[in-house]
């Protein structure tokens, strides 16, 4: 919804509208979930309208943290919390794998958590669909980038990574993103 078709980095290293109006941070990310909050607040769109105040105010943090966990920027914080859950299962020898610790005091995190990692994989889902499906998004994705890239060098930016149409081998950046992510 009105994504502009630029990175993160595009737009903090053009400090575009976006990246001044959030800061830098997670820009296209803060952007979708504005967008979401804005349509839901209209009265022919609020499905939360009968919410109380605080469960609304609980859906909503939770719904925002896991637009953020969109950001791959945060790839190694989300994967580092899942590992660190798996071997705290494995150094327990538990029968049972458990993602939530129990503790009354961290629930909220712990199970946020995990809805990030859910979330975050199924983003990443599109390499998991059949070949010719997943290659549309490949070949959608790339144009994407080699658009920015050509943006970048006509505002004379560096051209990030993957973005240079001239420099881009597809096999090779796929099998590399799917061996990195």
């Amino acid at each position: 919804l009105g994504h502009p078709g630029f990175t993160n980095p595009f737009h903090i290293n053009s400090s575009s509208d976006l990246a001044i109006t959030y800061n830098d941070f997670s820009c296209l990310e803060n952007y979708h979930a504005s967008k979401l909050f804005r349509i839901i607040r209209n009265p022919a769109t609020d499905i939360f309208e009968k919410l109380s105040v605080q469960d609304y105010k609980t859906i909503r943090k939770r719904m925002i943290g896991n637009i953020l966990a969109t950001d791959m920027a945060n790839h190694g914080k989300i994967m580092t919390v899942i590992k660190s859950r798996i071997a705290i299962n494995q150094a327990e020898n538990r029968k049972q794998f458990e993602l939530l610790s129990g503790n009354e005091n961290t629930k909220f995190e712990e199970q946020q958590s995990l809805f990030d990692f859910l979330i975050h994989c199924a983003d990443l889902a599109p390499n998991t669909k059949l070949f010719k499906i997943s290659l549309k998004w490949v070949e959608l994705l790339q144009e994407e980038f080699w658009l920015q890239g050509d943006k970048e060098k006509s505002l004379n930016l560096p051209v990030s990574f993957l973005c240079d149409r001239e420099n881009y081998n597809v096999p090779k950046s796929q099998v590399g993103f799917l061996k990195g992510f």
